[in-house]
């Protein structure tokens, strides 16, 4: 993805030596994400999108992998679209089931 033109939607997080990429599917994922959720499930995922990357980048089973770092971003930052849709959703959602999304068997 193409890295030109585009101001970071992220500061680098300096103590962590952690920088998220910034790219066109970034961007849009997380306009996306902010659109559709809450604020405080945009802040969740930004903070889960950087310690993915840290994990990757200081893990000696991921840091010897060629991870892509816009894939885990992107991945971690809808990871909670799911669950979002379904407890804002018109549909009959029963409590039944946001009790099986909070306590998976």
């Amino acid at each position: 993805m193409s890295t030109e033109a585009l101001l970071p939607l992220f500061q680098p997080f300096v103590a962590s030596n952690v920088t998220v990429p910034h790219t066109t599917l970034v961007e849009a994922s997380y306009n996306f994400l902010k659109a559709n959720t809450l604020p405080s499930t945009v802040n969740h995922c930004i903070r889960s999108a950087v310690f993915a990357l840290l994990l990757a980048k200081r893990l000696p089973n991921f840091s010897s992998l060629k991870l892509d770092a816009e894939t885990i971003v992107v991945s971690v930052l809808l990871h909670d679209m799911g669950c979002m849709f379904l407890l804002f959703s018109p549909s009959s959602f029963l409590q039944s089931d946001a009790e099986n999304l909070t306590n998976p068997s």
